[in-house]
């Protein structure tokens, strides 16, 4: 690696055995000897070493600080930012993010027993994942359970709502679309309705055989199309089909 950054000087590195970069990868600078063997990566006031990378590190900072002994644990903290822990990742591990918003998060997880995520419009409780997962999304104005997902869920609210039950029956709607299988994947319809465009399309088999018909309500043009891959397709737009 070669360059000259305006702010720090020219710069050279030949990986593995040394060098010195600036702004690659995310950081402003980065320093390396034989690596994995160690590193010295900086990020505005972040500077962090790390000894046979990833599994020994050091992170130093304004009113932050944090080490690593990978996977058995870690922790990294910035004073009313965030604070992270782990222990035997990615087992165990606590973290507290966006403190210096109005909208902190919380997640906790002891993996694949139990997760948990809260904030003031979320929040997120899995049991056994996937066997079991409840959200509440306040921004999104729904509720949803998962048990277990993918092939069963349930959701309730003003933008999302439905039922599935895969693989024989999945009827749901997240704002103006409309999802509906039959006997998954033989048979799905889709269909968006707006205030600008009307779609409706039917498939068999994904794309074995596939029927859309779209009308603009702004303009009053149509389109139809049919595919039956790979021996028949039709098309139908303004007036002209082939």
């Amino acid at each position: 690696f070669y360059g000259d950054e305006p702010e720090f000087g020219q710069y050279a590195a030949f990986f593995p055995f040394g060098g010195t970069l600036h702004g690659w990868f995310g950081r402003d600078r980065i320093n390396f000897v034989l690596f994995p063997l160690y590193s010295h990566t900086e990020r505005g006031s972040t500077q962090t070493d790390h000894f046979i990378w990833p599994f020994f590190s050091r992170t130093v900072g304004e009113r932050e600080s944090g080490f690593s002994i990978w996977p058995i644990y870690g922790q990294i903290s910035k004073e009313g930012v965030y604070s992270k822990r782990f222990f035997l990742w990615p087992i165990f591990f606590d973290e507290e993010a966006a403190l210096n918003t109005g909208k902190p998060v919380s997640r906790r997880a002891v993996l694949p027993f139990w997760f948990e995520q809260e904030s003031r419009d979320y929040s997120q409780r899995t049991i056994l994942w996937p066997f079991f997962t409840w959200i509440q999304d306040r921004a999104g104005e729904y509720e949803q359970w998962d048990a277990p997902w993918p092939l069963v869920r349930i959701t309730h609210g003003s933008t999302r709502h439905g039922l599935r039950l895969l693989p024989f029956y999945a009827d749901e709607t997240i704002e103006a679309l409309r999802k509906r299988w039959f006997l998954w994947p033989v048979y799905k319809i889709d269909e968006l309705t707006t205030d600008l465009i009307v779609r409706q399309r039917h498939r068999i088999l994904f794309f074995l055989y596939s029927d859309l018909i779209e009308k603009k309500l702004d303009t009053g043009s149509e389109k139809r199309r049919i595919d039956l891959w790979p021996l028949f397709s039709y098309h139908r737009e303004n007036g002209v089909s082939r």
